[in-house]
């Protein structure tokens, strides 16, 4: 999954030592990665001293355990709700 790749690269390069990891809780509880992959992402920016903050709606229990700061999101307003479509460098 690119998103794992891009996130590896990123603790590997020595150039952080924060990481946001945003919606990565989601990828596990949706199955589109595997937690163990993951984890070892995880146990990887351990290794490197990276903290790594880990963003989302659902998230499996393990990996919030592993992770620095999980957050849970929760949509409050968004401009979806007034037809505003997703916005580059905002929604993605």
């Amino acid at each position: 999954m690119q998103a794992i790749t891009k996130a590896r690269e990123g603790i590997g390069s020595g150039r952080y030592r924060l990481v946001v990891l945003d919606e990565f809780a989601d990828l596990a509880a949706l199955k589109l990665a595997a937690k163990e992959k993951i984890a070892a992402l995880i146990d990887t920016a351990r290794r490197q001293k990276v903290t790594i903050i880990i963003t989302g709606h659902t998230y499996e229990p393990s990996l919030a355990r592993q992770a620095d700061i999980v957050t849970k999101m929760q949509k409050v307003k968004h401009g979806y709700d007034c037809g505003i479509m997703a916005l580059k460098g905002i929604d993605f």
